[in-house]
């Protein structure tokens, strides 16, 4: 193997078995166990290494003796070879481990963390949770200063860098700086939304503020939000709140989809079938499905009592009548069909429909179809 450029000039000899692009002007070539760099077409040839990875400009990260660490181009050791473990967090630092303890360099070898951390997890605001020997934790700095303190059990960043933390048993919620947000008081904390938690108290969950203001309480379940809706559940019956912990969809129903635009898929309280029904809880999918798997947001994939599945428009009109062993989506326009041995294959814009024996067909992406044709592979573009 060699490298050419786009005007077939040889850049690089045909005489490696291996050769990784690693950027714009780094190549690694490999000839047996023989390393050879290229930066910018100055051939460098390199120790023997049981691995070379690419970190960053003018770093590379190598295993040697079953140990890694970190080199420049002229094999410079910036990190010692001597670590069992080695990663790269967001920013391009290292974590490294050696006999379970872990700590974190920079790109130039300078320590960031030492290493005596029995786990590491880092962040983009370039703090880490870190836990010591008996497992408990806290958060330490780029700088190695200790944010929160060490004796969390759990502690988790949430969206808006504050901290969810769990400490005897209990849980609350702390600033990026460690100042207490919501009492470590509670049974659960999770977060719903960039600024929205449930909070469990007497097995009961409420939805709270980032300010520790209730909205909406004495639920037993609140999900995560979408699109600025909360899915919740009263009594085994479900239903949606807003962001302010208002009632969206009345908590009346046994099963509830998730929203799409506004639209939702859900099983009737009246004929305990599945239909689709806007926000304002009025279908225009009829609710009379066994079951309602799938959609694209303009047809939606249906099931009888029999198992059996068709093809719906928005208008309840069929367009694949309801005698399919299966239907799913290729892709947001392309439909895949199987009846016994017959394959369909369906694009919903133009109307395209191929059919293929099971034996004759290979492979789709989901835009071409391979099937055999003769002793000659034909391609299909859906």
């Amino acid at each position: 193997m060699g490298v050419l450029d786009i005007n077939d000039k040889k850049i690089i000899s045909p005489i490696y078995n291996e050769i990784n692009i690693l950027s714009n002007t780094e190549i690694l070539c490999i000839l047996n166990k023989n390393m050879d760099l290229y930066i910018s077409g100055e051939k460098i040839t390199l120790k023997e290494y049981e691995d070379f990875k690419y970190h960053s400009r003018d770093r590379y990260i190598v295993k040697k003796d079953k140990k890694y660490g970190l080199i420049d181009s002229k094999e410079k050791i910036l990190i010692p070879i001597d670590y069992d473990y080695i990663n790269v967090d967001k920013q391009k630092n290292i974590i490294i481990g050696k006999d379970n303890n872990y700590g974190v360099f920079s790109k130039d070898g300078v320590e960031i963390v030492p290493l005596k951390y029995k786990y590491i997890e880092r962040h983009s605001n370039g703090f880490s949770i870190v836990s010591t020997d008996n497992r408990v934790g806290g958060v330490i700095s780029s700088t190695n200063e200790i944010i929160l303190p060490f004796e969390y059990e759990w502690i988790y960043l949430t969206k808006n860098n504050s901290y969810i933390v769990k400490k005897d048993e209990k849980y609350g919620i702390l600033t990026k700086q460690g100042e207490e947000k919501i009492p470590i008081v509670y049974e659960k904390i999770f977060q719903v939304a960039k600024n929205r938690y449930a909070i469990k108290s007497n097995n009961k969950y409420s939805l709270y503020d980032e300010n520790g203001i209730v909205l909406s309480k004495e639920y037993d379940y609140i999900g995560e939000e979408f699109q600025g809706r909360i899915p919740v559940k009263k009594n085994k019956k479900y239903g949606y709140i807003s962001m302010e912990g208002k009632e969206i969809i009345n908590l009346k129903y046994e099963e509830l989809g998730v929203f799409i635009d506004n639209v939702i898929i859900a099983k009737s309280p009246d004929t305990k079938k599945y239909g689709v029904m806007t926000i304002n809880e009025n279908f225009f999918i009829d609710p009379i499905y066994s079951y309602i798997l799938e959609t694209n947001g303009k047809t939606y994939i249906v099931s009888d009592e029999n198992g059996k599945y068709g093809l719906i428009n928005n208008k309840n009109e069929f367009i694949l009548e309801m005698k399919y062993e299966e239907i799913s989506y290729l892709n947001s326009t392309v439909v895949f069909v199987k009846n016994l041995d017959d394959y369909l294959f369906l694009n919903l814009n133009n109307n395209l429909r191929v059919e293929v024996k099971k034996e004759k067909f290979l492979m789709t992406n989901g835009n071409e179809l391979f099937i055999e044709d003769g002793d000659k592979i034909k391609l299909i573009m859906l």
